[in-house]
């Protein structure tokens, strides 16, 4: 895990960081995991959200492992993990993470116009920030930042890993 990015546009501190994992190995794990959404309402940001069990994956806890070692070195540790799907046409709405410590994305896959990450900090009067993100990279933020992601205008799937972490 090598921190490629420190921005400070935001009043806090956000990392990324890249990763040398095999995505197909992450993919197909994924996939064949399945697809149990948080949310069955459209409306509700939750509903691009996926559980993930970690007991039913072998190569993506490799990752996860990794994250929770990075997050034991800041004195905090990974608390929960989910998978967030958008399919072609779908968007985010703006949401946070509070009450999380920090927050993370890792990007399993990332075609060409599958949306933006972006800071919306329109609810403080501020402006929007988008992101410009890749794939087998994780972005650290502070959980109470609010985010979203604009509407994926590929014909293909975005696919990341989200989830919190806490302090020890």
């Amino acid at each position: 895990m090598n921190l490629v990015n420190s921005n400070s546009i935001l009043p806090v501190s956000v990392g990324v960081y890249e990763f040398n994992f095999d995505l197909e190995k992450i993919r197909n794990e994924l996939q064949l995991h399945g697809e149990e959404k948080f949310d069955l309402n459209p409306l509700n940001s939750y509903f691009e959200d996926y559980t993930i069990e970690r007991s039913k994956l072998n190569y993506t806890n490799v990752l996860m492992d990794r994250i929770d070692e990075a997050a034991r070195q800041w004195g905090l540790k990974l608390s929960n993990v989910w998978m967030h799907v958008q399919y072609p046409e779908q968007s985010t709405n703006t949401y946070h993470h509070q009450p999380a410590n920090t927050s993370f994305v890792y990007y399993v896959t990332v075609p060409s116009d599958s949306g933006t990450f972006a800071w919306d900090l329109t609810g403080i009067n501020g402006p929007v920030i988008p992101v410009e993100v890749k794939e087998n990279t994780a972005m650290f933020f502070p959980g109470w930042v609010p985010h979203k992601v604009t509407r994926n205008m590929s014909k293909e799937k975005r696919i990341s890993i989200s989830g919190n972490l806490d302090k020890i």
